[in-house]
């Protein structure tokens, strides 16, 4: 441990690296968000287990606009980290893409709401 309490070891993420994890975010995140829209009864059938909210014993089933609720936010972050990889803002000011990531957030509880009670007035017939 060093004077700040952080491993000897801990450093910085380079702009480079940073750079690929945002890339890697941005073609996931596009990619999820294609197939969600696209190839929905495909990912149902194959890839079930990434098709949900949360694991254990909360889980609840993820609807196509959760799907690409996640996968829109992905792509965002992706661009948020190769934008300042790159030196480069192309959102306008940062005080209003904090506000704007404020409420895409505050819609995101709104989507899981909606898979929510969704999932609990499903009817088992």
């Amino acid at each position: 441990m060093n004077a700040t309490g952080y491993p000897i070891f801990a450093r910085a993420v380079t702009p480079g690296e940073t750079q690929f994890i945002g890339w890697l975010f941005l073609v996931l995140g596009l990619g999820g968000l294609g197939m969600a829209l696209r190839k929905w009864n495909w990912l149902q059938e194959h890839c079930a287990w990434l098709l949900r909210w949360g694991k254990g014993t909360w889980s609840i089933p993820a609807s196509r606009v959760g799907v690409s609720y996640g996968s829109a936010t992905a792509a965002i972050f992706g661009m948020y980290c190769v934008s300042d990889a790159q030196n480069w803002w192309p959102f306008g000011d940062r005080d209003y893409f904090y506000v704007g990531l404020i409420l895409w957030l505050l819609l995101g509880v709104g989507v899981f709401l909606r898979d929510y009670f969704h999932h609990v007035n499903q009817k088992d017939d």
